[in-house]
């Protein structure tokens, strides 16, 4: 007996305004597909996933973790640091970007010459907005991108 799985090779944008902009080394970028973001708490952990994606390559977007031992709230910056959950020691956040053009971005918690700070400007049921900026590392490289002008605007899931 055999059995299989097609995996459709489209994918349904989000509709609305929701939204993940920026800006690397001053070229735009706007993520508009799957726009979502994904609160999850455990005793002593809160932990929150935001992630978009470009229309025109799913396979291509923007994606933050980050996990604190205090919920999320718009009073604070999130830079980065480590966090101490449960014993356990936890970088924070963690930044990954693959731009349409095929370049991938990362951010390391502590790793020289990276700066990732992100805040929380309302945290409603519903969604979530706030802003970012930092220096990422071109994966694979010494080279480093400024990341300016960013800002998200997120469906809770």
């Amino acid at each position: 007996m055999y059995s299989s799985c097609k995996k459709s090779s489209s994918q349904t944008p989000t509709t609305g305004s929701y939204y993940i902009k920026l800006k690397v080394n001053g070229t735009a970028k706007s993520m508009t597909m799957t726009p979502i973001a994904m609160f999850t708490s455990a005793p002593s952990l809160y932990l929150v996933q935001l992630d978009g994606y470009f229309l025109n390559n799913f396979g291509t977007g923007l994606s933050f973790t980050l996990e604190d031992s205090n919920s999320f709230n718009t009073g604070t910056t999130y830079t980065q640091q480590f966090v101490k959950v449960n014993g356990l020691v936890m970088g924070e956040p963690s930044f990954s970007f693959r731009s349409d053009d095929g370049n991938s971005y990362t951010s390391a918690p502590a790793a020289p010459g990276i700066i990732i700070a992100l805040n929380f400007t309302e945290i409603a049921t519903d969604h979530v907005k706030g802003t970012f900026s930092g220096t990422m590392q071109l994966q694979g490289t010494n080279t480093f991108a400024q990341i300016t002008d960013e800002e998200f605007y997120l469906k809770w899931e």
